[in-house]
């Protein structure tokens, strides 16, 4: 009888953790099948396009990965409480299971076909924090963009972002702000022993520096500062910038300075 009541107190704890925490996989894993693969991705985008959807993704488990558009329109796709879902209910941050035939079309990002998606956890969105800080330094003084034809990103002291992640940040700012693949990365001094802005003149005639620095996280909150450059004249700086976690791996911020010049 003892017996018995632990083993419904075991499977009690466990359902609870499943149900209060989402954390803890309530179904056994599923193992790929013959000419199938099993990969682990970190969402970093959710797009949909004429009811076709596909994430944006890094491989979790690789210290470093391609980006890679996972195809889940027609994926069977679960929750990590083995509860069916639809593509619509993907989020930026999900860490997914995906099983797959192990084709690629070698495009950049790459692109696959998901068969079966399961999703792990909710992991935190970082990537999607410090998009939209590098949206907003875009949109303010806007007249500082006019004839960028590159940009330039300094996103290497975000430490709490995997190399992977960067790429990502990198390249869905890039697009956002309609430029693509037509980014550079390094430093304000790296970017002008390469050339592309005249340290002398003070100016950057063809492009536009984009810099977020990292400068104290904790626990569920984190400081950046960000900087908009395109010459001494013609700067935007947002200084000690705090952010929150708040739910479902989103995170928000405020901007704690403002400086242009």
């Amino acid at each position: 009888m003892k017996k018995l009541l632990s083993l419904l107190c075991a499977v009690l704890l466990l359902l609870t953790l499943c149900a209060c925490t989402g954390s803890v996989s309530c179904y056994a894993e599923e193992e790929p099948g013959p000419g199938q693969v099993k990969t682990r991705y970190k969402i970093m985008d959710v797009k949909e396009y004429e009811g076709s959807y596909s994430v944006l993704a890094v491989d979790w488990e690789a210290e470093r990965s391609d980006l890679t558009f996972v195809g889940v329109k027609n994926a069977v796709i679960r929750g990590w409480d083995g509860a069916e879902l639809t593509p619509a209910d993907l989020r930026p941050g999900m860490i997914l299971d995906v099983i797959w035939n192990g084709m690629v079309q070698e495009t950049w990002p790459c692109h696959i076909g998901a068969d079966k998606v399961t999703v792990t956890q909710q992991g935190d969105d970082l990537v999607g924090l410090y998009r939209q800080a590098a949206n907003h330094l875009w949109a303010e003084d806007a007249g500082l963009n006019g004839g960028a034809e590159l940009l330039g990103f300094d996103f290497s002291t975000l430490t709490n972002l995997t190399d992977s992640e960067r790429s990502a940040l990198e390249y869905l700012v890039s697009c956002d702000v309609g430029l693509g693949l037509q980014y550079v990365t390094g430093t304000w001094e790296e970017l002008c022993e390469q050339g592309y802005i005249d340290r002398e003149n003070l100016i950057w005639e063809n492009g536009l520096f984009l810099s977020i620095a990292l400068t104290e996280e904790r626990d569920g909150s984190l400081r950046f500062d960000a900087q908009k450059w395109r010459s001494g004249l013609g700067a935007i700086f947002f200084t000690d910038c705090a952010a929150k976690r708040g739910s479902e791996g989103a995170w928000d911020y405020e901007v704690g300075g403002f400086a242009i010049a």
